[in-house]
């Protein structure tokens, strides 16, 4: 049974938190009950289920998602405009005893059909503009009547093709494998931060969540698929100065990191690349006054894939900078020397039914697939005129 196609009928749709219920407002009581009578029809001896996308705002666990319920019952509309159905959550393998389902934005082989105009890398960003990258705005970390600091260009972007694929035979998963390939990945991470007197400082910020962006909201026949991303930011450091100082420093990262994908199947269970990432980095330092101050800091990214109804997959990067910055009186010069860090981090739930040996099945990860620690960043070096 299809919501959508029941649509200009329907005033909301409430969704309870758990899979139990629905509630259906009809417009008009009459296509209530005729709505009410056609469904009891269709449950008298044979499985049914209620469909829906994502337009009618359902929520699961504080996330958008499909509807994709098999109904167990309904309650007769006796004195109003409202269907109330008991339901329980259902998934693919329940409804598709065999499929093959495919996804990708490259020309890939297993997506025969699909329009060239498909074929392009998406690109993710947190505070990050993926045509010119560049920061949209700065963003505050700490202020009081000593000390100040806010990252004025940090932000990350994500560049790659997304690709999924699930097979199903026999009611059972028989092959999983999604992910991100040829994925670049630009972080800047500079600071700037001012103080009037000798002070230390430590940062751990979460910052807002960039809505919920779909990838694909599709239908086959009445049964509906979406993938969508949600990419958190977190940021941490400490800073400490030894005395009276403003800068802007820190460093712009370039990272080709490879293919970043899982694999499941009932043999060899789990299986995921290793990527080999490529650092490129460019310091950045701006100070007209001398500067004694040294600290860490980094920004942690989650780029998180979500298949509504078979999995996640989250990829998160933690870049972070060791940076010190010195002046010299003789010479009326500041220079930035620092280090970076990197660690690479995925991590898999399933969100479908399968064969279980043990409660680990239904993840992979967290996992830390790279990982490098106290690489070298080329010095700056600036005038000073104070």
């Amino acid at each position: 049974m299809d919501l959508d196609a029941s649509a200009s009928h329907l005033e909301s749709v409430t969704c309870d938190l758990d899979g139990t219920s629905l509630s259906l407002k009809f417009k008009h009581r009459e296509d209530a009950i005729k709505w009410y009578v056609h469904m009891e029809g269709y449950l008298i001896g044979q499985d049914h289920f209620i469909v829906g996308g994502a337009q009618w705002n359902c929520t699961m666990k504080d996330k958008k998602s499909l509807l994709l319920r098999r109904v167990v019952g309904a309650s007769e509309p006796h004195a109003g405009d409202t269907v109330k159905i008991q339901t329980s959550l259902a998934r693919y393998d329940e409804i598709y005893e065999t499929a093959d389902i495919a996804y990708s934005t490259a020309d890939a082989p297993e997506c025969q059909g699909v329009s060239k105009e498909a074929d392009k890398k998406i690109c993710l960003g947190y505070n990050g503009d993926c045509d010119t990258g560049s920061a949209k705005a700065s963003i505050p970390l700490y202020s009081n009547s000593i000390i100040s600091a806010a990252c004025s260009d940090c932000y990350a972007t994500l560049e790659a093709d997304v690709f999924v694929s699930i097979k199903i035979g026999g009611w059972e998963l028989q092959d999983l494998q999604g992910g991100f390939k040829g994925v670049t990945l630009n972080t800047s991470i500079v600071l700037d931060a001012k103080a009037t007197k000798q002070w230390s400082l430590g940062l751990d910020k979460t910052l807002p969540v960039v809505p919920q962006t779909d990838l694909v909201n599709f239908k086959v026949g009445s049964v509906p698929f979406l993938l969508y991303f949600e990419i958190p930011m977190e940021v941490t450091g400490d800073l400490s100065f030894n005395g009276e100082a403003e800068a802007t420093f820190g460093a712009k990262a370039h990272l080709s990191l490879g293919d970043a994908y899982i694999e499941w199947n009932p043999t060899s269970k789990w299986n995921h690349t290793t990527p080999k990432p490529v650092f490129g980095w460019t310091p950045e330092l701006t100070t007209t006054a001398s500067a004694d101050l040294t600290g860490s800091f980094g920004i942690k990214p989650s780029f998180g894939l979500h298949f509504d109804k078979l999995f996640s997959y989250s990829l998160v990067a933690n870049p972070s900078i060791q940076a010190e910055v010195k002046s010299d009186s003789t010479d009326k010069t500041a220079c930035l020397t620092s280090t970076y860090s990197a660690d690479v981090v995925s991590a898999v739930d399933l969100d479908i039914n399968i064969p279980l040996v043990g409660e680990k099945e239904w993840k992979w990860g967290p996992t830390t697939v790279y990982s490098t620690t106290g690489q070298s960043i080329p010095n700056k070096c600036v005038n000073i005129t104070v």
